[in-house]
């Protein structure tokens, strides 16, 4: 099966292909654990307490945006910043099998080429594990929860040397 790009993100791919290669996402490894949903909704609530919105906390914490305060005191992000795509774990994994990396690619525009998104997660890998022994797929998530930035799922593994 091809790696180092995009799959495709119906359940029934996602299945044949965890089937096919084992360390990819299937359908018990598409949502978190329960304790990891509730650690996002924790999350989420404090939050809402700081910033206008999710979209403003991903702008400032994951694109460093710079912010000020709003008439109520939230935080707003200016999205005048110079990060374009920033690659980061997941802070809240799906069930993934054993060894898998879930990570997110996040964009700060909706603008960007398949090919670019295949390049930039292929170089932030090599950057975070400094070499190119390993593969990777990513999808859209169909169900964004901040649909507002474009961001991407990223499964990737170390290959193994067997």
């Amino acid at each position: 099966p091809e790696v180092n790009k995009r799959i495709d993100s119906s359940l029934e791919a996602l299945e044949a292909l965890h089937q096919l290669v084992k360390w990819t996402p299937g359908l018990e490894n598409i949502r978190p654990l329960p304790q990891i949903v509730q650690k996002k909704l924790e999350h989420s609530e404090r939050v809402i307490q700081t910033y206008l919105s999710e979209v403003e906390y991903i702008w400032a914490t994951v694109f460093k945006a710079v912010t000020t305060p709003d008439s109520e005191g939230l935080l707003v992000a200016n999205r005048d910043c110079k990060l374009n795509a920033v690659f980061c774990k997941n802070e809240y994994p799906y069930n993934i099998p054993e060894n898998t990396n879930h990570y997110i690619m996040w964009y700060n525009t909706f603008e960007i080429e398949e090919e670019q998104i295949n390049q930039d997660i292929y170089n932030a890998i090599k950057d975070l594990i400094g070499h190119t022994l390993f593969e990777f797929v990513w999808y859209e998530n169909p169900k964004m929860t901040v649909p507002e930035i474009y961001h991407l799922q990223v499964f990737w593994r170390t290959k193994p040397l067997w």
